[in-house]
């Protein structure tokens, strides 16, 4: 029988999430979704901290220290290092308002089933390997509390090979708004310094649209932003989303997008 959870005290703006962790989406891996069976909540002052047993097989060993435990903790978004360089600001508006719609009634609900996964690197800094778009709207809503699963312990490693690590896990996109590689110093320091790119807005409403479907491969969005880059006129992206949008959707049809992840169009063989 699963035990009881204690009911948390009344928290802070965005604390009081960690009483529904029972039903969180705990994250062993960038994508991959798993319920604990248990969750112990911390009895600090601000219940930062959750301990959750998860109901899967252990992760398999890496290099990097292994959490057979997933801990949940709470932070400031703002302390969140982002491991990429854009976001496409029209989904960030779009979040913004559905926080807005659902935190009206379950605040607490909509933080606890919206985990932020991150890594933790050198002097111990959280650094987010996902949902930057949801973090950065949350940021720019006020809320100064918000769940992190710490997905790997990495605070033992040296700056460069932090990042090295980071590449070779797919859990790093240091591109910039054209498309550009840049080194991992040029990394904004906070998500409020992450970059508008309008292609990767596009690349958003076109899954939404049906144009290609939702898969575990990471910055999947990015890559479809940067085919549509090279093929839509920026001037037709920035100021007509419904002709960007039709497009895309013909672009995202085509045999020509066929090699990136997610697509559905119909194959010519």
């Amino acid at each position: 029988m699963r035990p009881s959870l204690p009911k948390p005290r009344a928290a802070g703006k965005g604390v009081g999430a960690a009483a529904y962790a029972r039903d969180l989406p705990l994250s062993a891996d960038r994508g991959k979704l798993c319920r604990p069976a248990l969750v112990i909540l911390d009895d600090g002052p601000d219940l930062g901290l959750c301990r959750a047993i998860r109901e899967t097989r252990p992760v398999r060993r890496s290099p990097m220290k292994a959490l057979s435990t997933a801990y949940l903790h709470t932070v400031d978004p703002i302390a969140l290092r982002p491991t990429q360089m854009t976001v496409g600001m029209k989904e960030v508006q779009r979040k913004r308002h559905d926080w807005r719609e659902d935190s009206q009634s379950k605040e607490v609900n909509f933080l606890g089933h919206h985990l932020l996964p991150c890594v933790l690197g050198p002097k111990k800094r959280y650094h987010l390997i996902d949902n930057h778009h949801l973090a950065l709207a949350l940021h720019l809503e006020g809320v100064t509390a918000v769940l992190v699963n710490v997905v790997a312990d990495l605070s033992g490693m040296e700056k460069d090979e932090f990042f090295t690590h980071l590449d070779n896990r797919n859990w790093l996109h240091p591109y910039d708004a054209e498309g550009l590689r840049h080194p991992h110093r040029d990394l904004p320091k906070t998500v409020s310094g992450m970059a508008d790119d309008p292609y990767r807005s596009l690349s958003g409403a076109l899954r939404r649209a049906g144009g290609y479907a939702k898969v575990e491969t990471p910055f999947t969005e990015f890559l479809w932003a940067d085919y549509m880059r090279r093929r839509i006129d920026p001037e037709t992206v920035a100021k007509d989303d419904a002709k960007a949008l039709q497009k895309a959707l013909a672009l995202a049809k085509s045999t020509t997008s066929q090699f990136l992840p997610g697509w559905a169009g119909v194959s010519e063989s």
